[in-house]
């Protein structure tokens, strides 16, 4: 059998369109990734501008499902101390800044770090949460581990590669179209009380026309693209639990420090195919 591919179309009137699709077998990328398949797509704000000039192209990629969880960040965090890297497992431990305790705790007795019931803050963490609280260069050291793990080279998407993803070929802004509800995904009137996070498997609206989740809400995430190289700030894309309907927006500007941690910015992996 063969992965399941979803090939959003853009089509114009009286055009005449031919496809013709290479399918990869099932079993030869991870159950986790997704096919984006290659071709033009609508970028960027399209108000009031030609389509000519908001076109891209972007080679074939995969990319991840959901976000890269709670759970799976502390696999890598343990891989590091297996490794003998038990200073960079903790030093890479989501936390609010650089010099703040880790909201992960190190059990010593037995010798791996663990995802609290309760953190110093009153917190629950859901394993299924989205990680968060980690910086780019995290990020790419996470890349880095499950390349190693898998024999694949992960690395995180560009900001075209997410906004794809995310948006499908017609420049829709959000990933079900142009209307906004709070309700389709997790942004801060999605829910009463305090704004946390959700786990990825909620949400079910938020899927973009390829299947992949939570690129409108729950966290933000980071890009591998510059927004200033000399400045050290990357692309963000997506909402988070704590945006506005504006701020969900898939044509909504947002930039971060590469040091920079955040309890609404997360990420994800991509792999070129």
């Amino acid at each position: 059998g063969c992965m399941p591919l979803r090939i959003p179309l853009l089509l114009q009137r009286l055009g005449i369109y031919q496809l013709e699709l290479e399918l990869h077998a099932q079993g030869s990328l991870p159950p986790d990734l997704i096919v984006i398949m290659e071709g033009e797509f609508l970028s960027g704000n399209l108000q009031d501008k030609d389509r000519s000039q908001c076109t891209e192209h972007l080679d074939r990629f995969a990319i991840m499902r959901h976000p890269v969880t709670c759970k799976s960040y502390v696999e890598f965090l343990n891989g590091l101390i297996q490794q003998g890297k038990l200073d960079e497992a903790l030093a890479r431990s989501p936390r609010v800044r650089e010099n703040a305790e880790p909201y992960f705790t190190y059990d010593a007795r037995q010798g791996c770090i663990v995802i609290p019931e309760v953190d110093q803050d009153g917190t629950s963490w859901d394993p299924d949460w989205p990680i968060v609280l980690v910086t780019y260069e995290d990020a790419e050291a996470y890349a880095a581990w499950r390349s190693s793990k898998d024999g694949l080279r992960y690395h995180i998407p560009s900001a075209a590669q997410l906004e794809k993803a995310a948006r499908g070929v017609d420049g829709r802004i959000f990933v079900w179209g142009n209307d906004f509800d709070p309700s389709f995904c997790r942004m801060r009137e999605s829910e009463q009380g305090r704004p946390f996070p959700a786990s990825i498997h909620a949400y079910p609206i938020d899927c973009s026309p390829y299947g992949v989740m939570q690129l409108n809400g729950n966290v933000a995430e980071w890009s591998s693209t510059w927004a200033s190289k000399q400045d050290r700030t990357k692309i963000m894309r997506g909402g988070s639990y704590s945006s506005s309907s504006q701020g969900c927006r898939l044509d909504w500007p947002l930039s971060s420090p590469c040091d920079f941690r955040y309890s609404s910015y997360g990420f994800r992996l991509a792999l070129d195919l």
